[in-house]
């Protein structure tokens, strides 16, 4: 049995279990709901996460070519894809109040159907420009960011409608739940990356994703719900612990101090992930003396990948169950982590082996996105819900 097909099957394991822990398990909520309501809950976020791993596919796609091999085939240099990727990354960062705001007025279901058909036809465009071998790099560039700007939508529009669905309480655990359905994105990218473009060619890094995203969009529309389908059941509503005396107005939330805190918090997360998935491969090719097979590929995908889904776990139930719902205390531990464990990966990369290597980075991605799903899925959850997106 392949590497791939391994992780695979665990990473099915992990994405079931999160759905019975969300469901059946997860005392909290079975104490605040009945039995059918948790389930209908599901059958709401359960697409929104298959529709986000998409998304990840779709951004990071791009990191799985980045590399001396592929970049050749493209003729294009590190450079050149250090400006496609930067493309990318300030067009999601500018929009992002933009995105954010109109999801807010146009509720989340529009929000999502946006972020699908305008994601999924951007991927459709580079897989037949790159089919017909008839893209140049300003198409590339164009294309990609559209694509990750129209994902903007979908970030604000899951935070808004899970808002609606989950209690305060619940949403540290689900934050980690939820991610580890959109996290096997990852893999998706930067584990199977190497097979699809031996077996299939380069282009179906975009046909794959932006398929899964248009056919969706369709689910989305006939079947995602804002709210709660029935008055029979009210998810309490506090207001946010960061905005005080019930101040909701965008104004006014961007005039908390505390606010900007956690903006600068994932600024530097966001930061330290994109840097470390866009050019890994690259990195671990030129310090190690030969190229990374595509078993080591799916090896450290799915390390990092796996570890995602601990850390997001891990980290929502320190805030939920021993911190008591505050934020900041499990956000301060993992970034001390995080830290050291950069160190470690930087100092050894160049000589350890393979699995030791993807052993590294499964403790990396364990803080790094346990920190990231709270800053960017839990915390924004926190917020009033007309501002939450």
């Amino acid at each position: 049995m392949s590497i791939a097909t391994v992780i695979s099957s665990l990473i099915a394991t992990f994405v079931i279990a999160g759905a019975l822990l969300d469901v059946e398990i997860n005392q909290t909520s079975k104490n605040l709901y009945p039995r059918s309501f948790r389930w209908r809950r599901l059958a709401n976020w359960f697409p929104l996460g298959i529709a986000y791993a998409a998304f990840y596919m779709a951004r990071y796609n791009i990191a799985a070519g980045n590399i001396e091999s592929i970049r050749s085939q493209l003729h294009m240099t590190a450079t050149d894809m250090g400006w496609i990727i930067s493309s990318g990354s300030w067009s999601y960062a500018i929009s992002a109040p933009l995105t954010g705001l109109i999801t807010d007025r146009i509720g989340g279901q529009q929000g999502m159907l946006i972020a699908c058909i305008g994601a999924g036809l951007c991927n459709l465009i580079l897989a037949v420009l790159f089919s017909q071998n008839a893209y140049t790099q300003f198409d590339f560039m164009f294309f990609y960011a559209s694509n990750v700007l129209f994902q903007g939508f979908g970030t604000s529009a899951v935070v808004k409608i899970n808002a609606m669905w989950y209690a305060p309480s619940e949403r540290g655990v689900f934050s980690g739940i939820f991610n580890i359905l959109i996290v096997s994105g990852y893999y998706l990218a930067l584990g199977s990356g190497d097979y699809i473009v031996s077996n299939l060619g380069w282009p179906y890094l975009f046909y794959i994703p932006s398929s899964i995203m248009l056919g969706m969009s369709v689910f989305i529309l006939c079947f995602i719900r804002n709210t709660p389908p029935t008055d029979q059941i009210v998810v309490s509503q506090v207001a946010a612990p960061i905005c005080h005396d019930h101040q909701s107005g965008f104004s006014l939330l961007i005039k908390n101090k505390t606010v900007w805190g956690y903006l600068g918090a994932v600024f530097c997360l966001s930061w330290a992930r994109d840097g470390l998935l866009n050019w890994m491969y690259s990195y671990f090719d030129a310090i190690r003396g030969s190229p990374l097979s595509p078993n080591d590929h799916a090896l450290l995908g799915g390390a990092w990948t796996l570890g995602g889904f601990v850390g997001g776990v891990l980290c929502g139930w320190i805030s939920d169950k021993i911190f008591l719902g505050k934020r900041v205390p499990p956000i301060v531990l993992f970034s001390v982590m995080q830290g050291l464990l950069f160190v470690a990966l930087y100092t050894f990369a160049p000589y350890v082996s393979i699995p030791v290597l993807a052993c590294i980075l499964f403790f990396v991605s364990i803080f790094l996105l346990g920190n990231y799903t709270l800053l960017s899925y839990t915390v924004p959850t926190d917020l009033p819900v007309e501002i939450a997106a």
